[in-house]
């Protein structure tokens, strides 16, 4: 669908227009170009049959992939040939119908949907006064007209798709003659989840199969911006549990699933088990601190990182494990601050987004990627595998995943946040976010005596730990807004021996309390 998208084709144009009316795959065949020139010949025609000086048009959509846009790009065709619309909104073909038949002061109507074609599709359907449908000739001069029209002047396309190929390998250590030392090839099942994944992807991994060392299997591996399949989110439980099965079903070592802009990846190990953004940061951190030899290393990881990087990194590492804000935009700019710039070596988010200094300081689901294939292609090699890598951390740190809680109003989850302060304020380390004078949002640690008030907190977000009298095991909560609705996003963590039922009781304590203020869990 992607590559004949800005095409413009005549072939293509002319097999939507059908016998009744036109349908055609959104993009290729009718777009947002197209929809404005049936526009403006659909006025002319209304023009030269009933002498308007002005056509009259009433238009109206389904609820389709582009409608909106088809709309206002028709509309916009309509009125640039002289003529006035009026916007129906989200109806039925028959109130389109009944728009021409009833009113006298429209010329004509129409409806932006392709009927009971696939998802992929979209047209329109056009009729005159008293709801007369357009003839097949008439069907036939607007195509006529339409492919008569100049053609839009397109932007010279820039294809940096190989050039990003072997950028990625490079960084990864993965270009040129490859020896991992691996006896058959690392098994990996990619899932693009119908976004670009697929084609960014591909050319690595055609390079990566080239050396004999790496085999691929694809899922939805075609780009479909309707996902058919489902929203591509690593962070979804349902994502990626389609992920391990694959994985379990092919005998692969390795899935990795891209989101649909595919700057996150989230991975399962060969049991089909999911890989926590935590777990990628402590694969990766060590080999990542040690190839770069940087004096003093940084590592960032949000508050919502498991504290299974204090383990991976103790204070006698001399490796500084920072703590950030929630945001990749927060992280970015911390990366490049006068502080860490010379001294980062990797950062990472709960949510799935992997930081490189060697990247411009930006997030690569990609670039992960490749080294996670490393990870694994040196563990397969020894003879060894992810799962039992992960499994002595997967015991000890118990993660409950993001949950979010919809209030019933913005003061209720201000209420909300101000009751759970104070129930854990005497029980825990609390820390927060807060902006500085440099513009910078960092976290900090609050004090003795520092009270947490939601109503003036900027940000909101706030964090508390409860470590065991040596550390060795405890809890911790996060909850932050959501910057768009009254609902709040909750992380907990149990470590040690029982981190189970620590994360457990934790959760289900905040859950209450949370429903006390009227907060309701989502799916979402």
């Amino acid at each position: 669908m992607l590559a004949g998208f800005f095409s413009y084709d005549d072939a293509r144009i002319a097999a939507a227009f059908k016998r009744d009316d036109i349908r055609g795959v959104y993009g290729p065949q009718f777009n947002v170009w197209v929809a404005e020139e049936v526009g403006a010949a659909y006025a002319e025609l209304l023009r030269r049959e009933f002498a308007a000086a002005v056509p009259r048009v009433a238009v109206g959509r389904d609820a389709r992939q582009g409608s909106v846009d088809l709309l206002l790009a028709f509309c916009r065709g309509v009125e640039r040939a002289g003529g006035k619309t009026w916007r129906l909104g989200l109806v039925s073909s028959e109130i389109c119908y009944h728009a021409a038949g009833s009113r006298p002061d429209l010329d004509g109507a129409a409806m932006v949907t392709a009927s009971h074609n696939p998802g992929e599709y979209n047209g329109v359907k056009m009729v005159k006064r008293q709801a007369v449908p357009l003839s097949g000739s008439e069907l036939a001069a607007l195509r006529d007209t339409v492919l008569a029209r100049p053609k839009p002047d397109l932007p010279e396309t820039l294809d940096l798709g190989e050039d990003f190929a072997c950028t990625m390998l490079e960084l990864a250590g993965l270009s040129g003659a490859i020896d991992l030392g691996l006896r058959e090839p690392l098994r990996v099942y990619v899932e693009a989840g119908n976004g670009v994944g697929g084609v960014a992807f591909s050319p690595i991994a055609t390079r990566l199969e080239a050396s004999g060392q790496f085999q691929f299997d694809w899922g939805h591996r075609e780009p479909n911006g309707g996902f058919p399949d489902g929203v591509p989110n690593p962070l979804l439980e349902r994502y990626v549990k389609g992920m391990g099965r694959r994985v379990r079903s092919l005998g692969a070592d390795l899935g990795v699933g891209f989101d649909g802009d595919a700057d996150r990846a989230g991975f399962v190990d060969g049991n089909g088990t999911g890989i926590t953004c935590s777990q990628v940061l402590a694969l990766l951190a060590p080999e990542l601190v040690a190839a770069r030899q940087v004096a003093d290393p940084v590592v960032m990881t949000n508050l919502c990182c498991s504290e299974l990087l204090r383990e991976v990194f103790p204070a006698s590492s001399g490796v500084e494990v920072v703590s950030t804000p929630v945001g990749h935009a927060k992280i970015k700019e911390l990366m490049r601050s006068a502080e860490y710039r010379q001294r980062v070596v990797f950062a990472g988010e709960h949510s799935g987004h992997y930081f490189y200094p060697e990247f411009h300081y930006v997030d690569s689901g990609i670039l992960t990627t490749l080294h996670m294939l490393k990870v694994a292609a040196r563990l397969k090699a020894s003879g060894e595998t992810l799962a039992s890598q992960l499994d002595g951390w997967r015991r000890r740190y118990v993660w409950s995943g993001e949950i979010n809680y919809l209030l019933p109003s913005p003061q209720a989850m201000v209420e909300a946040l101000d009751d759970l302060a104070e129930v854990y304020a005497q029980a825990g380390e609390r820390s927060g976010v807060r902006i500085e004078s440099n513009g910078f949002w960092r976290v900090y640690q609050a004090q003795s005596g520092d009270v947490y008030s939601a109503a003036t907190a900027q940000p909101q977000d706030v964090k508390f730990r409860f470590p065991s009298a040596g550390g060795e095991a405890g809890w911790w909560f996060v909850v932050r807004p959501s910057g768009n609705e009254p609902k709040l996003r909750l992380n907990v963590e149990g470590w040690g021996p029982d981190a189970e039922a620590l994360m457990r009781a934790g959760r289900n304590r905040i859950a209450r309390l949370l429903g006390r203020h009227g907060g309701s869990r989502t799916k979402d």
